[in-house]
């Protein structure tokens, strides 16, 4: 013999086993085997039955069916409220009913909603004439709803058997069907105003097991109208980076660089009156001055340059490209800076902040007259300790535009050596040991050029020693593969692993960070409100740090990051507009007039933009590297790629020994231990971005 019990719960009536008795609660387990407990206050009924609960209950159910709901409220009046006792002995005519006919009766009048609505203290209420209307007319629309519903289902689902042969009698219908499902791929809206479609294909992805993309995606296929994979990652990154496009695109070329639309008579103005300032400014007094970039770059942004020694003191000129302190707020060129905040850099082509024509007025390129604002630091020659500095506003037309590659070639040595492995890393990262400035030799080749031999004989030591000064006891350094991968055309495609312990670029690298630093430092002291790049990792404990993300802020704080007390981005305002509006602030001091912005809360809001815009240009240009390695791949996909296994956090790791790009596997998968092996592609899918394959035993095994 068991106790049933039942109560009332949001206009439904819930069951259970009585398990415990008590004053306030009961305690009742459900038939679904939960414990819960069950106020005694509230209405309950309790059924005390012989047979299994639940054949009780589906009994009890099958009685309740056989009950008319609305002759029950046509005895009744509309809008009263009735105990649920005396419409139990009202329908049965008798006058003691027992528990079982209550329950019926209940289930009833929950059945029969149109008519009657239930509350937790059993009460049943009768429907007036207008509500019953107004439920029917309700009931009318979900009915209305659920045939749109499955009619569209169908629809998909013909379009994804029969692609548009399956759908010629409703073109208009295809067509909305189209835009909108190309529109959620895009990200520009997700279905809202389209319920019934939204609907049908979460219902078509729950078919087929897949995501609510994947299903939009083939069913565009089938209808001939998906865009290619390339098209769709640059229309979804376009939507994301410049929102409110009134004339978007679908279809994209590769190896097209996209400037922001300005109009040319605001360009040439702009242009115009730098032209006519530049007389004005004085000529920087250095004879031998050089940017190092990667080959084919157009926005040079910073130089460097070396003073003559002069009473054991050198001094060091970190020299930057000056559009901050050119292009005025709320112009046209301003205003588009400010919506792409970045410059978005992927293997084939470039999403530029800046229209061209500035770019190629502003960059260090020699022959012609160039603003920049330079820093001038000066070191002891033998100790390397800090001495003083200024900032400048100057012109320069000499300027050497080298590449890394070209100037590392004619080194030999390593920026830092005593590299020790790091640990947590999947490809393996190094970090330097503490080392000696004294101890670091370098060699320069034959034909290196004499002049920046000298140049290069002050900056490789002053760039170690501050290397190391920032990082005191933290080695951050680690030695992650990185590679270029450049795009000549879409069948050439060329992948080349990037050493990251190469001098020079270690060299630009930390007299960028100096300088950046050092103007953080003026700005702060200042007290002018500046865009601040801040890192603080919180120590937990002698063997915990919690660590950080590194973020935008208008506060003068750590960067635990690069071990700078504080930092703020001013060396490249060609391609980043935190750059350009710190270096406008830098300008109020070099020039002594009042700054552009006094108000830190609108440069917060600026940053947090510029944050976002910087998430959603990284996760596209990852994703860009991934698509043309991915076509690389197929390219090759005859050929076994040599990888290396690596075990961590219980999964097996397929690192691509000269490709930017892994695989992580369950080891039963693999089959294979860790070390050597190679790989070979079955199956790449590009919209996706996955790619499926087989690991093979290594030949040196």
């Amino acid at each position: 013999m068991a106790v049933l019990i039942e109560w009332l719960e949001k206009n439904k009536t819930h069951w259970g086993i009585l398990r415990e008795d008590g004053l306030t609660k009961l305690q009742v387990m459900t038939l679904s085997g939960k414990n819960i407990s069950v106020s005694a206050k509230r209405f309950f009924l309790r059924h005390i039955v012989n047979e299994d609960p639940a054949e009780y209950i589906a009994a009890l159910q099958k009685e309740a069916d056989e009950v008319d709901a609305g002759l029950l409220h046509s005895e009744l009046r509309g809008g009263g409220e009735y105990d649920l006792s005396d419409l139990t002995r009202l329908w049965y005519s008798r006058q003691e009913p027992g528990v079982r006919e209550k329950a019926v009766l209940l289930s009833a009048c929950l059945r029969g909603e149109k008519w009657f609505k239930a509350d937790p203290s059993g009460r049943i209420r009768a429907a007036t004439e207008e509500e019953i209307l107004r439920r029917e007319r309700d009931e009318e629309r979900r009915l209305r709803a659920r045939s749109a519903l499955e009619d569209m289902v169908k629809l998909l689902r013909d379009c994804l058997e029969s692609g548009q042969k399956a759908c010629r009698k409703q073109p208009k219908t295809l067509q909305n069907i189209q835009d909108d499902l190309l529109d959620f791929l895009l990200q520009r809206h997700r279905l809202e105003h389209n319920s019934i479609l939204k609907d049908a294909l979460a219902a078509l992805a729950d078919e087929g097991r897949i995501g609510h993309e994947e299903a939009a995606r083939r069913i565009l296929q089938s209808l001939d109208s998906m865009p290619d994979p390339y098209s769709l990652f640059m229309a979804k990154f376009s939507s994301a980076f410049i929102p409110g496009d009134e004339s978007p695109e679908y279809f994209f070329q590769p190896l097209c660089s996209r400037y922001p639309l300005v109009e040319s008579e605001s360009v040439d103005r702009l242009i115009s009156d730098v032209t006519d300032l530049l007389p004005s400014l004085p000529d920087a007094d250095v004879k031998t001055v050089f940017s190092i970039d990667h080959v084919g770059t157009k926005e040079v942004d910073d130089a460097l340059s070396v003073g003559i020694p002069e009473n054991g003191r050198v001094c060091v000129g970190v020299h930057v490209a000056a559009p901050g302190l050119f292009i005025p707020e709320g112009s046209p060129v301003h205003s588009a800076a400010s919506r792409r905040t970045t410059t978005v850099y992927q293997p084939d082509c470039k999403w530029a902040m800046l229209p061209k024509e500035l770019i190629e007025l502003f960059s260090l390129h020699p022959g012609r007259r160039i603003p920049v604002v330079s820093g001038y630091f000066t070191f002891q020659e033998k100790d390397l300790s800090f001495i003083g500095e200024e900032f400048r506003l100057e012109t320069m037309d000499s300027v050497q535009n080298l590449s890394y590659a070209e100037i590392e070639a004619k080194l030999e040595g390593d920026f830092l050596t005593g590299y020790k492995k790091g640990n947590g890393h999947r490809d393996g990262g190094y970090s330097p040991e503490r080392t000696a400035v004294d101890d670091l030799p370098y060699h320069k080749k034959e034909d290196f050029p004499h002049a920046l031999g000298e140049a290069f004989d002050h900056l490789v030591p002053l760039a170690r020693f501050l290397a190391l000064q920032r990082n005191e006891g933290k080695a951050p350094f680690a030695r992650r593969r990185e590679f270029n991968i450049k795009v000549l055309s879409e069948k050439d495609i060329r992948i080349e692993q990037r050493p990251r312990s190469g001098i020079v670029e270690n060299v630009v690298t930390e007299l960028m960070i100096w300088m950046n630093s050092r103007v953080a430092l003026q700005l702060s002291r200042a007290g002018l409100p500046a865009i601040y790049r801040a890192k603080r990792d919180i120590v937990v404990s002698e063997t915990y740090t919690q660590r950080s993300r590194a973020g935008l802020t208008v506060n003068p704080r750590e960067h635990s990051g690069i071990g700078a007390g504080m930092y703020c981005w001013v060396t490249s305002p060609i391609r980043r507009y935190a750059d350009l509006i710190n270096q406008r602030q830098l300008g109020s001091l070099i020039g002594g007039h009042l700054p552009a912005f006094t108000d830190e809360s609108e440069l917060l809001v600026r940053a947090k933009r510029m944050e976002f815009q910087t998430r959603t240009a990284q996760i596209h240009q990852r994703r860009m590297e991934r698509y043309w390695t991915l076509r690389w791949m197929e390219q090759h996909a005859g050929e076994p790629f040599p990888v290396t296994l690596r075990s961590l956090d219980n999964k097996m790791f397929v690192l691509f020994d000269n490709l930017p790009i892994d695989l992580d596997l369950n080891p039963e998968e693999t089959g294979q231990k860790e070390g050597p092996a190679l790989f070979r592609i079955e199956q790449i899918d590009f919209y996706a971005l996955e790619f499926k394959g087989s690991v093979l035993p290594s030949k040196m095994e």
